[in-house]
């Protein structure tokens, strides 16, 4: 049966009067925040510069090499504290590579229990500085960066799902644990945010690798429908224009330019409570990751998409894994998700998950509090 033109245009019309609303609306909020943040001076110059077509030499001040030179100035903070670190980069399949640092105190011996850390959104294997060495004396050090961000590969995700997207994670880190990890032998496995998502799904699918799983405010272990509709209706309405319009943290930083590195910056350091990136070594490379090409941000829109992400919470499938391995989540009370909610749909699928509520501290609480964080875990 065929639809007549009249009710396909009455269908079509308001969808795409909204995108346009949308997309006007973002523009002018992204606009209102260069100003604020930049300047008026640098914001004028960025204006003209888009205006008069100069994309060619509006470059972003980073690159792999600006990234690897700040990692190394990081790294070499830590080896002044007496721990030694080895970098490493593994060949992976269909040409691909995953950058990693293995982190050990002189002297310790070489059978420690080994823990994976993994960084969330936007970050690297670096921001973990500050809880090295807290936890060196116990551990054995891996700190690794996920496909698609900082040092390796940054693979094209061709999928569509949140099923593939969690897939394209988990299974190039498990072709990096074979080639790393003595067989056998199970490791700690700790994850923040997204890294978090990606420590609990690899966690899920071979589980004979995990000793104990450690989350630090993980998405996705309640479902991304229920927390979208815990935002407040300023929030919901930013992520849609942000989909809309297809929005990204990369692509926001690419609109600054060569100021990008200065304006991140000084961002990190007005949000220092927020964040925990002191002026340094960490700042700076954090500053770099952000400016440097990432492509792990296509598989987490397939996560979180407000109609098609992930909805099947990961605690459904932790509840198995935690007769098996201990399951510990750590989450600070001002973090952005609800803490509370989250404990008590945990309780209602295991009781053998182990939730921490941290007061006073928010989603980056291994940067902002290293040494109560650190602490935790070795409480564990």
């Amino acid at each position: 049966m065929s639809v007549p033109p009249g009710m396909m245009n009455r269908k079509t019309g308001p969808v795409l009067i909204n995108i346009a609303l949308l997309t006007i609306t973002g523009f002018w909020i992204f606009c209102g925040w260069l100003l604020v943040t930049c300047g008026p001076r640098k914001f004028f110059l960025m204006a003209a510069a888009w205006t008069l077509g100069y994309k060619t030499l509006w470059r972003l001040p980073s690159s792999d090499e600006k990234l690897t030179q700040a990692e190394s100035e990081l790294l070499q903070t830590i080896q002044s504290l007496g721990i030694s670190f080895e970098k490493t980069t593994t060949t992976i399949s269909n040409r691909r590579s995953i950058n990693a640092v293995r982190f050990r105190k002189e002297g310790n011996p070489e059978n420690k229990q080994i823990l994976m850390c993994i960084h969330g959104l936007g970050a690297g294997l670096g921001v973990w500085v500050k809880n090295v060495p807290h936890l060196v004396d116990m551990y054995d050090i891996w700190c690794v960066d996920l496909l698609g961000f900082g040092l390796s590969s940054k693979d094209k995700f061709r999928g569509t799902t949140p099923e593939e997207a969690a897939k394209w994670w988990v299974s190039s880190l498990k072709e990096w644990h074979d080639a790393n990890i003595p067989k056998g032998v199970k490791v700690d496995l700790l994850g923040h945010s997204l890294g978090g998502f990606v420590a609990a799904s690899y966690a899920i699918s071979h589980p004979s690798d995990i000793r104990q799983l450690l989350l630090a405010a993980p998405v996705g272990v309640i479902s991304s429908k229920e927390t979208i509709d815990r935002m407040s209706k300023t929030t919901r309405i930013a992520l849609r224009i942000a989909f809309a319009i297809g929005l990204s943290r990369s692509r926001m930083v690419s609109l600054l330019g060569p100021f990008a590195h200065s304006v991140i910056q000084k961002v990190l350091v007005r949000r220092r409570r927020w964040y925990g990136f002191d002026e340094g070594p960490l700042s700076k490379y954090v500053s770099h990751l952000a400016c440097a090409p990432v492509t792990g941000e296509l598989p987490l829109r397939c996560l979180l998409h407000p109609r098609r992400g992930w909805v099947e919470p990961l605690a459904k499938q932790l509840s198995h894994l935690s007769t098996t391995s201990k399951v510990s989540i750590i989450v600070g009370k001002n973090d952005f998700t609800s803490s509370e909610s989250l404990q008590s749909q945990i309780s209602q699928y295991s009781s053998s998950i182990k939730t921490i509520i941290v007061d006073d501290v928010g989603h980056h609480m291994y940067a902002t509090h290293p040494e109560e964080f650190t602490n935790i875990i070795l409480s564990l």
